[in-house]
C-alpha cells in the first residue's frame, strides 16, 4: 500500500552536552535516512560544556523545528573535508541546520571548516533566527561565502559576544553572510574578518554581507564593526 512521506523521514534526537565531556566524531544530530526520498530528522541540542569536535546536524524532517542552545563549551577543529570524520552536510563547519532556531550566549566555536558556514550554516524560513547574545566564532574558514555564519532566510541578532578574525575565501561575508534574510546588531563585536575573490568571484562584505532579491531590514542600533577585509 501507500507508504506516507514521514516513513522516510530520520526521527528526533535530544542532546545534553555539558562539564568535562570530550567528543570527537563526525556529524551527530537528528536521526538519517537510507532513503533518497528521506530527510535528516530533528534535533533539540544543549551544549553547556565540553570540548567538541563535531558537525551537528538538525533538519525539520517532521514537525518538530530543531533547536541549539549554546550556553558553554567550546567546538573546534571540525572540518567537513576530514576524510578522517564522517561529516553528513558539506556545509556548516560546526552546525548545519534546516528551519530552526540557534541561540548562542556562551562558549566558542572555533577554527571550524566548510564550502559554506565555516561555523554555522542556517536553511532558514520567516521564524528561523541565529542569536548570538555571548561568546565567540573565531577563526573558522568557508570556502565560499560565511566565514563564520551563513543563514539563508530568517533573521541574525548580534546582541552580546564576538564574530572575529573568521574568513570567507572565495565568497561573501568574511562574518557573517546573509540570503534573503534581515540583520540587527544592538552590541557585541565582528573584528578582523575577510572575504576574497580568488577565483574571481565574491570578496564582498568582510564582516557583514546581506544580499537579497525583495526588502529586508539591516538594523545598526549599538556594538562594533571594525578592522575587517573585502
Amino acid at each position: 500500500g501507500d507508504v506516507s512521506d514521514e516513513q522516510y523521514n530520520g526521527g528526533n534526537a535530544t542532546i545534553k552536552i555539558s562539564g568535562n565531556s570530550i567528543l570527537r566524531t563526525g556529524s551527530i544530530g537528528g536521526g538519517g535516512t537510507g532513503d533518497s526520498n528521506g530527510k535528516i530528522g530533528s534535533a533539540i541540542i544543549t551544549v553547556s560544556g565540553g570540548d567538541i569536535q563535531a558537525q551537528f546536524v538538525m533538519a525539520k524532517g517532521s514537525e518538530d523545528a530543531p533547536k541549539f542552545d549554546m550556553t558553554g563549551g567550546k567546538i573546534r577543529n571540525s572540518n567537513t573535508a576530514d576524510d578522517e570524520y564522517h561529516h553528513i552536510k558539506s556545509y556548516g563547519g560546526a552546525v548545519y541546520m534546516e528551519r530552526g532556531n540557534f541561540s548562542m550566549s556562551g562558549g566558542s566555536i572555533e577554527n571550524c571548516r566548510a564550502e559554506n558556514g565555516g561555523a554555522v550554516y542556517i536553511l532558514g524560513d520567516s521564524e528561523t533566527e541565529f542569536s548570538l547574545s555571548g561568546g565567540t566564532i573565531k577563526n573558522c574558514v568557508s570556502e565560499n561565502g560565511g566565514g563564520a555564519v551563513y543563514l539563508a532566510g530568517g533573521k541574525v541578532t548580534v546582541s552580546e559576544g564576538a564574530i572575529e578574525g573568521n574568513v570567507a575565501r572565495n565568497g561573501n561575508g568574511g562574518g557573517v553572510s546573509i540570503l534573503n534574510g534581515n540583520f540587527l546588531m544592538q552590541g557585541g563585536s565582528i573584528i578582523k574578518n575577510s572575504s576574497y575573490a580568488i577565483n574571481g568571484s565574491g570578496g564582498k562584505g568582510g564582516g557583514v554581507y546581506v544580499s537579497s532579491t525583495g526588502n529586508v531590514d539591516v538594523d545598526l542600533l549599538s556594538g562594533i564593526i571594525i578592522e575587517n577585509t573585502s
